[in-house]
């Protein structure tokens, strides 16, 4: 029997997973445990040419200010459904997130592109919208761009297409091409770019090199899971209360919101992830906000 040639690696990674003591998650408590909003959401109005179904859940309790949103897609083969594991905790975390699935799951880069170029243009559309249930709840200066793998690089292509308008990216496992792959250098949002040690799908270095490539002042962020394979970003994972911890904590910090979660990032909770060998790689440049300290250059290997 031959096995196709991604299954083959999916097989060797579980199975060198199955050795190390870096493949367990952690309990949901922090920022990777429940939020304090109720999750709504709907599926109706959200047409739209460049993807082929979406989501938006956001807070159901109303928020004295308005509400930084996300675009989420998977990768290659997936459906939205399998996103909602972050869509959902993002959302009890105070956060409009659209879902989508590209109109074609196993087409070329483009498709990931126009999905995401259309879920930032339908957040916009719904914050107008005056019988959306979001209708002005959306702080459209604090978007971010997300997506696994196929999903990361059509949010990463849409920032740089759109420049200052979006806030902040953040991939999982995110595909670049090795040949003929676009340049994100001048990409001007926050990044943060997220790979794991068992990745034989998406190389972690092809992701440490985008991330070295930045050239702008925003905050960029490179992480390294270890123990982590390629398919732990999707509702399948085995470590989301890691990510979420991640996600949130950073997302928090970069939006300029109350900083709960900064220990996270850089604190005590951080130092026991450190000794709890969560990390091959956990790497920042640009401007970070730490008190006490007005900027931050680090590299932690």
């Amino acid at each position: 029997m031959t096995i196709p040639h991604s299954k083959t690696n999916l097989l060797i990674s579980l199975i060198l997973c199955l050795f190390l003591t870096a493949c367990k998650d952690v309990p949901p408590i922090g920022p990777a445990g429940e939020g304090p909003y109720s999750l709504c959401s709907y599926r109706d109005n959200l047409e739209a040419e460049g993807y082929s179904s979406a989501r938006l859940s956001y807070p159901c309790e109303a928020t004295s200010q308005p509400l930084p949103a996300v675009t989420l897609s998977g990768g290659y083969t997936n459906f939205k459904e399998q996103m909602y594991w972050l869509a959902d905790h993002l959302t009890k975390h105070g956060y409009v997130v659209i879902t989508v699935t590209p109109n074609n799951m196993f087409g070329g880069l483009r498709y990931w592109t126009d999905a995401h170029r259309d879920a930032y243009f339908q957040l916009l559309e719904e914050n107008m919208r005056p019988e959306s249930p979001v209708a002005f709840r959306i702080d459209t200066s604090r978007i971010v761009l997300s997506g696994y793998s196929n999903g990361g690089f059509g949010a990463m292509s849409v920032a740089k297409e759109l420049g200052s308008a979006i806030h902040s990216v953040m991939g999982m496992a995110s595909y670049f091409p090795l040949i003929g792959g676009e340049d994100f250098s001048e990409v001007e949002a926050n990044t943060l770019l997220m790979a794991g040690t068992l990745d034989t799908t998406v190389f972690p270095f092809t992701i440490e090199n985008t991330f070295n490539d930045f050239t702008s002042n925003a905050q960029h962020t490179f992480v390294q899971f270890n123990g982590v394979t390629h398919f732990e970003w999707i509702d399948i994972g085995r470590y989301h209360n890691k990510f979420r911890t991640l996600m949130v904590s950073w997302l928090d910090d970069v939006m300029n919101q109350d900083k709960q979660w900064q220990g996270y990032l850089f604190g005590e909770e951080h130092e026991q992830h450190v000794n709890d060998n969560w990390y091959r790689d956990y790497i920042w440049k640009g401007p970070v906000s730490i008190p006490n300290i007005a900027t931050l250059t680090f590299e932690q290997r």
